[in-house]
């Protein structure tokens, strides 16, 4: 835990964008050389060219991926509420589009992600993590009308695919449905650098097992390891508005993070939904209809 931070759009894009710009390097030095240059200069760049549009290729695919499993995260969040089906079709369509198998021997999927460098293959194995949340066992994945594979297949491909510790004990409790186990490994990453995506994956499992106090503790941290992730603020303010006690404190803290969440993502409705209930229970009618 805490050795790689998973691939993020933002950081892909800008990979891509270096690449191009490499591409656009080699390109004007081959019309420089056009004229001047013997077959061993032109056989170099030539050679420096084909590694450049690898590269470009790979870093846009990369791009690609990631911006869809951010986009397949959104849906977790809609001004209707969770959409677990449109999620898990998604996660699908992503990982498909990657080159990721969503059915077939666990083993098969889990080579082809170990295969990707660190930073891609954890962004891959959290977005396993997070399918098998919207997904749940049969039972729940019938109850929400998601079709595709189960919470366990994910979580096997993850665990072969993955060699943290960490993680792997996480999937354990998640898969048990255990509350206090869950507690116990929230309280194992005090301290430790954790990346965003974990923290809020582990922290809906916490608040779903009736524990929104644990799962607020372990966003705090997040959030101080994270200050520009969306997702950890939004998943924080959450929390704090599902407390069962809730005190003014505790809704200046949630209204707070809704705030910086908005101002991460300005266009995010949920957001605007959640603050203003928010605003609603401080007594802020005003500023809940402006929401």
């Amino acid at each position: 835990m805490g050795d790689v931070e998973p691939e993020t759009p933002e950081t892909a894009g800008r990979a891509a964008a270096l690449w191009r710009q490499a591409l656009g390097s080699v390109e004007e030095a081959g019309r420089a050389l056009e004229a001047d240059a013997g077959n061993e200069a032109r056989g170099r760049l030539a050679a420096r060219r084909a590694e450049v549009e690898a590269g470009l290729e790979r870093a846009e695919r990369e791009a690609q991926l990631l911006n869809d499993l951010d986009h397949t995260r959104a849906f977790r969040a809609t001004w209707e509420g969770s959409d677990f089906d449109k999620e898990a079709r998604s996660y699908a369509a992503a990982l498909e589009a990657y080159g990721v198998r969503t059915e077939g021997a666990e083993g098969q999927a889990a080579a082809v992600i170990r295969a990707e460098r660190p930073a891609v293959r954890l962004a891959l194995i959290v977005a396993l993590d997070d399918w098998a949340t919207c997904v749940g066992g049969p039972e729940l994945a019938r109850l929400r009308g998601v079709a595709g594979p189960e919470a366990a297949w994910l979580r096997g491909v993850a665990d072969r695919a993955d060699d943290d510790a960490w993680r792997r004990r996480y999937r354990v409790a998640a898969s048990a449905g255990d509350v206090g186990a869950l507690k116990r490994v929230a309280v194992e990453a005090r301290g430790q650098e954790l990346s965003a995506v974990s923290a809020v994956i582990l922290a809906v499992a916490l608040r779903r097992g009736g524990a929104p106090v644990a799962a607020a503790t372990l966003l705090r941290q997040a959030r101080r390891q994270h200050p520009t992730d969306f997702w950890v603020h939004y998943d924080l303010g959450y929390s704090l508005e599902n407390q069962s006690h809730q005190n003014p404190a505790t809704l200046d803290e949630a209204a707070g993070v809704f705030w910086a969440a908005i101002a991460l993502r300005p266009d995010n409705a949920p957001a605007y939904i959640n603050l203003g209930v928010v605003l609603g229970a401080q007594g802020d009618r005003e500023g809940a209809a402006a929401c």
